[in-house]
C-alpha cells in the first residue's frame, strides 16, 4: 500500500485512507543546482534511499552522511517527516542478461564501480519503516 490509497472493509461501508508516517529525515538543500545534483549521485553511488525534490534531497537521518555531505558545502537539516523514496531503477526486481548472477531486489550485497566496496554500515536504516 501507499501513501494515499484507500483501503475498504469486505461489505464497503468502510474505508480508510493510508498514511506515511513521520520519520527522522535530513533535508539536503545546495548553493545551486550541480552542488545538490552531485550529492544525489554520490548517494545513489553508496545506494542511499532519497526522496527527490526540485531543489532538495531527503535521506533518513545518518550522521556520517550528514557530516559528507556538509562537508561538500551542502546545508543539512533535520526533518520530521513522512518518507517517500524513490523507487529507483530495480525496484521491481531485475535480471541480468549478459550471465550476471544478480538476484532481484538489488540491495546492497554487492558493489559496482572501481575500488573496494564500502561495505555495510550497521548503524544505517535504508528503506521504510516496516510494520
Amino acid at each position: 500500500m501507499q501513501p494515499g490509497e484507500w483501503l475498504s472493509t469486505a461489505s464497503g461501508d468502510r474505508q480508510v485512507r493510508v498514511e506515511a508516517a513521520p520519520e527522522a529525515l535530513l533535508l539536503v538543500r545546495g548553493p545551486d543546482p550541480l552542488a545538490l545534483l552531485q550529492a544525489a549521485y554520490h548517494l545513489g553511488n553508496r545506494h542511499v534511499a532519497m526522496e527527490l525534490h526540485p531543489s532538495e534531497l531527503r535521506i533518513l537521518e545518518d550522521s556520517v552522511l550528514a557530516d559528507l555531505l556538509r562537508q561538500r558545502g551542502l546545508a543539512v537539516e533535520p526533518l520530521e517527516a513522512p518518507f517517500e523514496p524513490e523507487a529507483g531503477a530495480y525496484a521491481g526486481g531485475h535480471s541480468h542478461s549478459s550471465g550476471d548472477s544478480h538476484s532481484s531486489g538489488h540491495g546492497d550485497s554487492h558493489h559496482h564501480g572501481p575500488g573496494p566496496s564500502p561495505g555495510p554500515n550497521p548503524d544505517r536504516h535504508q528503506g521504510p519503516h516496516q510494520p
